[in-house]
């Protein structure tokens, strides 16, 4: 008994040892990170998304280790901006293009319209290429099938997808590519495509819906009675989705430029309403200022309240007071990045000086001339960064990604 009761006693003092020295542990390695604070490896003025997405401040509790990070108009812990903006490609999707494609291997459907890498880009994929957006499948067949037929079966499963997709197919008798679900109800089509986005601002698909993919794709080409072929499998799937991904990390990064009052003066309603109106910005999506639109329809930059919530509401611009205000382009989703940010600095420039403020990037310092030139050199570095992976700022592709 008493050796027994020795070994408890034993076991407790080990207990109690692992304990106190667990919570030590815990308590120097909290004390390190606060220490060791986590810098935008960037630079003050270029913001990558995991650090900040528009819409969703990085850390808002009070207790945050975090409040160094960089936000959008970041001045201190009280004042971060959560404006819930977001830049959206238009889903409305034109019909595809009718030319040629009968070799899908260069030409696949998707949406808004088909694209698939040729085989020159797919061993440039192998190389670090990230061009090929989509997973697809071609299901061959002779005989016109009616289209409400086929989307039948293909609605039964297509809302089990969480990534962008669509089926596209030759109509008859024009042999045109288009999709599906944008075509009246008469229209008939023989050989139809599949496809599955690998990877969007969300994330990677995973094994789960790749394979919810393929039942959709055994589902209809059992029902058709058609024979497929699948691009490629689903282990290279998921390798470009992880590509994807990676390309995605490096790559959404915004440009930041904040105009603030000296020392602690507040810019007033008016006054900001006349400057930014001046400068060629108009009032618009989520009560924020947009600067001119690009090719796709979309603001190429905008001008936000540097602090929360981040809007402007003109019916009580009269009694509205900011400590700054920030404008911001997303480098990837702009043709030639680097002319829309020395754009973006000259209406900033115009806009600060009307106002009497200054120039600040994220961290507070000033942004002069060398330092806004240093800034365009770093956008359009990483604009060509992006073209020589296979997907140019602006392009498609950078849109469905971005």
């Amino acid at each position: 008994m008493e050796l027994q009761a020795a070994l408890i006693i034993l076991g407790i003092v080990a207990l109690v040892v692992v304990v106190v020295a667990t919570f030590w542990r815990d308590r120097v390695a909290g004390l390190v990170s606060k220490a060791r604070p986590r810098m935008n490896p960037l630079g003050g003025s270029l913001i990558r998304s995991r650090d900040f997405i528009l819409g969703r401040a990085t850390d808002h509790r009070a207790d945050s280790q975090f409040t160094d990070e960089p936000t959008l108009g970041l001045l201190d812990e009280a004042e971060q901006m959560d404006i819930g903006f977001e830049h959206r490609l238009d889903e409305s999707g034109e019909l595809a293009d009718s030319g040629d494609i009968d070799d899908v291997e260069a030409r696949a459907a998707s949406r808004p319209k088909p694209r698939v890498a040729p085989a020159a880009d797919k061993a440039a994929a192998d190389e670090g290429s990230v061009r090929q957006l989509d997973f697809w499948v071609r299901i061959i067949g002779d005989a016109p099938v009616e289209r409400d037929r086929i989307l039948a079966i293909y609605r039964e499963h297509e809302y089990l997808l969480e990534h962008a997709h669509g089926i596209h197919g030759r109509a008859v008798p024009s042999g045109a590519w288009c999709d599906l679900e944008k075509q009246p109800d008469s229209t008939a089509f023989t050989d139809l495509v599949m496809t599955l986005q690998l990877c969007d601002r969300n994330g990677p698909v995973d094994e789960s819906e790749l394979t919810r993919f393929t039942n959709l794709v055994f589902s209809l080409s059992e029902s058709l009675d058609r024979q497929f072929s699948f691009q490629g499998t689903v282990e290279e799937a998921l390798e470009q989705a992880k590509r994807l991904e990676r390309f995605w990390i490096e790559n959404d990064v915004f440009a930041i430029i904040n105009i603030c009052g000296e020392a602690d003066r507040r810019f007033r309603g008016p006054e900001v309403l006349r400057a930014v109106e001046g400068s060629g910005m108009r009032y618009g999506d989520m009560h924020v200022f947009h600067g001119p639109e690009g090719a796709v329809g979309e603001p190429l930059y905008s001008l936000a309240n540097m602090v929360k919530p981040g809007t402007f509401e003109l019916d009580r611009i009269k009694d509205f007071t900011t400590p700054g205000l920030t404008m911001f382009m997303s480098v990837p989703r702009c043709a030639n990045p680097g002319d829309v940010f020395g754009r973006m600095a000259y209406v900033a420039g115009k806009i600060t000086r009307q106002l009497g403020g200054v120039m600040l990037d994220q961290k507070k310092q000033p942004l002069d001339d060398a330092a806004l030139k240093q800034i365009r050199k770093q956008v359009e570095d990483m604009g060509a960064a992006m073209a020589a992976k296979g997907i140019s700022p602006g392009s498609e592709e950078a849109l469905r990604l971005f």
